[in-house]
């Protein structure tokens, strides 16, 4: 029983470790600057951030496949955008 438990554990968790992608990137206005403070969401994870004073953002944990990502800032109303996320391969 107790080596059904673990090996229970350690499929999980490698399935968990696959599943760990993120997105990194910067919000610029049409006049290149940064938008500090822009939200960055993804709806159907119910799951945010918002961009630093430097316009740059990173959203952890995301779900392999695409996923929609909405931007917006005050005053400009916001985009969506929805790429498709896959997991790297580092034991090549």
């Amino acid at each position: 029983m107790k080596k059904i438990i673990i090996a229970c554990v350690l499929i999980l968790s490698c399935h968990i470790l696959n599943a760990q992608n993120k997105i990194t990137g910067k919000i610029t206005g049409q006049d290149s600057l940064p938008l500090p403070g822009a939200t960055i969401f993804v709806p159907e994870l119910n799951k945010g951030t918002m961009a630093d004073q430097n316009g740059n953002y990173t959203l952890l944990n995301l779900p392999n496949g695409k996923v929609k990502i909405q931007y917006s800032f005050i005053g400009c109303g916001y985009a969506a955008h929805q790429p498709r996320l896959t997991p790297i391969n580092f034991y090549r």
